[in-house]
C-alpha cells in the first residue's frame, strides 16, 4: 500500500507539472498571437499613410503621456495626435479627382474648391489636397456634386465655360498658387491607442478609431483592436538630411524632440504652421513597440517592435 501511494503521488505530481507547463505555453502561444494579430492591423494603417503619414494639433494635451501615470489611458482628449504612446494617420482610401484651376494662380483664404468629379465625397469627410510641394488636410463641409457635364472634358476657369465639381471647405481655408497637377484625395484620420477594457476592469486594450473628434465617446467594443495590449510605444525616423533620399533615419519619441533635435527652426510639429514645414512631410519611417499580457495562474507577457517605412 505504501509503495502504491507514493506511485500515485508521483504520477499526479508529474501530471500536474505536465499541466503547469502546458497552462504557461498555451498562455505564451496566445499572448504572442494576439501580438501580432494587433501589429498586422496596425501596420497594414501604416502601410496606407500617405504625403502627410501622421497627424498632430496644438488643441491635444501633450503634457498627459504615458498611460502608465495615468490609470484611465492617454486618449488625447479624443482628437487625431501622435506622440510616444499614441499615434493618429493619414490614410488615403484611394480615390482622388483633379483640382481644374489654372496653374500659376494664386488664391487667398480659399474656403472652396473645384474638382473634376465630387461624387465620391460627403460633408464630413476628410481630404488631401496634394498641390505641388504644399499637402493640406480638409475637413470638407458641403459637396456641389452633379454640377458638372461627365460626358464632357473637365475644365476650370482657364478653360470657360466651367464644367466641374466644388467641395467646401469652411474650417479650413487654404492661400497659395495653384500647381500643375493639383488633386483632391479621400482621406481618413485613424487614431491608435490604449484605453480601460470596456469589459474588465483594471484591464486595457488596444482601440483603433476613425475621425477628427470622438471626444465624446467612451471605451467601445466598436473601435476594439486587441484585448490585453498593456504597452503601445511609438517612434518617429525622421532623415538626418531631407534632402538626401538615402540619408541615415534617427528615431525620437516625439515629433517635438524630431524637430527640436534634427529638423530645426524651419520645421513644425505641428501642421499648418505660418512658413515652416509640417515634420510629417519629411517623416519616412515609424516604429511601433506593443506589449501584450496574458493574466492568471500562468501569466504571460510579450513584446514586439516593428518598422514600417512609408511608401509616398
Amino acid at each position: 500500500m505504501g509503495i502504491l501511494a507514493i506511485l500515485s503521488l508521483l504520477v499526479i505530481s508529474t501530471l500536474s507539472s505536465a499541466l503547469r507547463s502546458k497552462g504557461r505555453e498555451d498562455a505564451r502561444i496566445y499572448v504572442q498571437q494576439n501580438v501580432r494579430a494587433a501589429m498586422k492591423i496596425l501596420t497594414e494603417d501604416l502601410r496606407s499613410g500617405g504625403h502627410l503619414r501622421v497627424w498632430n494639433q496644438s488643441a491635444c494635451d501633450h503634457s498627459v503621456q504615458n498611460p502608465d501615470q495615468n490609470p484611465t489611458g492617454y486618449t488625447g482628449q479624443g482628437l487625431p495626435c501622435s506622440n510616444h504612446y499614441q499615434i493618429a494617420i493619414v490614410t488615403l482610401t484611394g480615390y482622388q479627382t483633379r483640382v481644374p484651376e489654372p496653374p500659376g494662380n494664386s488664391f487667398t483664404n480659399a474656403s472652396e474648391t473645384l474638382v473634376c468629379d465630387a461624387r465620391p465625397f460627403s460633408a464630413g469627410d476628410l481630404a488631401l489636397l496634394y498641390n505641388g510641394s504644399t499637402v493640406e488636410l480638409l475637413r470638407i463641409t458641403h459637396v456641389q456634386k452633379n454640377q458638372r457635364d461627365y460626358t464632357k472634358p473637365c475644365t476650370g476657369p482657364a478653360n470657360p465655360p466651367v464644367n466641374a465639381d466644388k467641395v467646401q471647405h469652411n474650417q479650413d481655408k487654404i492661400s497659395g498658387t495653384w500647381s500643375e497637377g493639383a488633386y483632391l484625395l479621400r482621406a481618413q484620420l485613424v487614431t491608435y491607442y490604449l484605453d480601460q477594457d470596456p469589459t474588465e476592469p483594471g484591464a486595457r486594450a488596444l482601440f483603433r478609431r476613425v475621425g477628427w473628434n470622438t471626444s465624446a465617446a467612451a471605451p467601445s467594443l466598436s473601435r476594439l483592436v486587441a484585448f490585453g495590449i498593456v504597452g503601445l510605444k511609438v517612434e518617429y525616423g525622421v532623415p538626418l538630411d531631407p534632402n538626401d533620399p538615402s540619408s541615415k533615419l534617427v528615431f525620437y519619441p516625439t515629433l517635438e524632440q524630431a524637430v527640436a533635435n534634427v529638423l530645426g527652426s524651419s520645421y513644425s510639429a505641428l501642421p499648418n504652421a505660418s512658413g515652416k514645414t509640417y515634420v510629417g512631410n519629411v517623416l519616412r519611417a515609424v516604429r511601433i513597440t506593443l506589449t501584450g499580457e496574458k493574466k492568471g495562474r500562468d501569466t504571460a507577457r510579450y513584446t514586439l517592435t516593428q518598422m514600417v517605412k512609408f511608401r509616398r
